[in-house]
This record gives structure tokens, C-alpha cells and sequence, in this order.
């Protein structure tokens, strides 16, 4: 699920969102897959060509991950 999470599959992101609230994922997991799905369809918004913009929906995605190794260069807060 984690690879085609990071390609922007959301049903991948939604399982692996459930395996997170069960106990089945680390809150690093899901972390990644969130950033990952998030910068996949960044980039297939990037290349749309003639259309709208569309925007970066992460509704019903929670993210609380407190990283203090890590420089983190931008914060996001996204409600379920």
C-alpha cells in the first residue's frame, strides 16, 4: 500500500490511514504516506495542461508528528 500511496492512490492512503487507527501502521508510516500522496498529486496537478487548477484535497487525514531530528521547512494541519 505505502508505494501506491506515494503515487497518489488514495484508497492505498485510506488503508493504510485504517492499519494507523488499529495499531498496524506506526505513526511514521502513515506519515510518509501522507507526504508522499500529497506530493504525488501535487505533481500530477503541476502537469495538467489546459485545465482548472484543481486543489490538494487531505480531508479526513489526520497528522500529528513530532519529528525533533528533522528541520521541517513547512507545517500542516488537516482535520478528520
Amino acid at each position: 500500500w505505502m508505494i501506491s500511496a506515494k503515487m497518489g492512490d488514495e484508497e492505498s492512503l485510506n488503508e493504510i490511514k485504517e492499519m494507523f487507527m488499529e495499531g498496524e501502521a506506526t505513526k511514521a508510516q502513515y506519515a510518509e504516506a501522507l507526504r508522499g500522496y500529497g506530493d504525488a498529486v501535487e505533481e500530477m496537478n503541476s502537469h495538467q495542461v489546459g485545465g482548472g487548477q484543481e486543489t490538494l484535497s487531505l480531508e479526513n487525514h489526520v497528522l500529528c508528528v513530532v519529528l525533533p531530528s528533522l528541520t521541517l521547512n513547512a507545517v500542516v494541519s488537516v482535520n478528520i
